[in-house]
């Protein structure tokens, strides 16, 4: 079935990890993850939970969105927002 799809040959174990890890690198709550995993220990799930550059990238956008100064229409920039 693999050769069929077009996909290279994956062990079991391999087609587990990139499930968990996919979940993981969409934000799933860890604890609900040791439970789809069937895990004892959240050491265990942790492994999962890699920081990818994607992610790093998108946080780090998102964070400079809320510190960002406004501008006011003359062009001067008013507080920083929360201030």
């Amino acid at each position: 079935m693999v050769q069929r799809l077009g996909l290279s040959p994956m062990h079991i174990h391999q087609l587990r990890h990139q499930y968990a890890t996919r979940l993981a690198n969409a934000q799933i709550d860890s604890m609900v993850l040791k439970s789809l995993m069937g895990h004892a220990d959240l050491k265990t799930t942790s492994r999962y939970f890699k920081l990818y550059d994607q992610t790093v990238a998108r946080e780090y956008h998102a964070a400079m969105e809320i510190v960002k100064p406004r501008a006011n229409c003359d062009g001067t920039h008013l507080s920083h927002p929360g201030d």
